[in-house]
């Protein structure tokens, strides 16, 4: 039963975050925002890159994500936009 949870846990938390950013995002300063995603992003593929054969977690096979690589990639460029735009936007 936690197998069929957690295949569908990654679609649950990028809708949740796109809509926490579609209600408290500050869509008129986004290029403000721009330079420290991107930040975020590369540092944390490079970590990914230094660490690939050092794994933190066991993957198991989510609903459209085949492997580890897929699911970071896919976590990298969407989640962390839409957290970062949130928690930025809060901060400021």
């Amino acid at each position: 039963m936690a197998y069929k949870i957690g295949e569908y846990m990654v679609l649950v938390l990028t809708a949740l975050l796109l809509l926490a950013v579609w209600r408290f995002g500050d869509w008129r300063n986004w290029r403000k925002y721009y330079p420290t995603i991107l930040f975020i992003i590369s540092v944390n593929l490079f970590g990914t890159i230094l660490t690939y054969n050092y794994s933190l977690w066991y993957f198991h096979k989510a609903l459209f994500i085949p492997n580890h690589t897929l699911g970071d990639l896919f976590m990298k460029f969407t989640n962390f936009p839409h957290g970062l735009a949130v928690s930025l936007t809060i901060s400021l």
